[in-house]
């Protein structure tokens, strides 16, 4: 069965210095967001065509990065 995953996709972006001291007292601030099996195209009846019957767990993580 051929299929195709997005597994691992990150993202991240750096607030400019010169916006972030507008609005905040932060000498730097990166935001970030990381998902894990984030959607799977295929023709298979079951959940996961890797792990059989069993759905392969999506996980989103948020990070931020702050230095005062």
């Amino acid at each position: 069965t051929a299929f195709l995953r997005v597994q691992d996709l990150n993202v991240s972006y750096n607030v400019p210095l010169d916006k972030l001291q507008r609005i905040l007292p932060f000498n730097s601030l990166r935001v970030s967001l990381s998902a894990r099996n984030l959607y799977t195209i295929t023709n298979w009846p079951g959940f996961d065509p890797e792990s059989g019957n069993s759905p392969m767990p999506k996980t989103f993580t948020f990070g931020l990065d702050i230095t005062l």
